[in-house]
């Protein structure tokens, strides 16, 4: 499996239990989730690449990797739809 499926397939499971993991963080956090700075409003789960205000921010450092991953199987003649990846 390559790794930005890998990679999406665990955002997939965490989206679908957003809201009973925010459970977890203990209270206040509907007053410090807001949207308003750097994080979305408590009840938005979205994610993104070095994306300060998703619920899950991938480090751009990571995705660079993932990237350098791709150039070298695109280097020994795989192409970009067999590694399921989006350019």
């Amino acid at each position: 499996m390559h790794v930005a499926q890998v990679i999406e397939e665990a955002i997939d499971k965490l989206s679908k239990t957003h809201i009973e993991h925010i459970t977890q963080y203990g209270i206040g956090n509907d007053a410090r989730l807001t949207g308003k700075h750097e994080t979305c409003d408590i009840n938005t789960f979205k994610y993104g690449v070095a994306d300060r205000g998703s619920s899950i921010r991938i480090p751009l450092p990571v995705m660079l990797k993932v990237g350098q991953r791709n150039a070298r199987a695109l280097a020994s003649g795989m192409r970009v739809q067999q590694l399921g990846v989006q350019r």
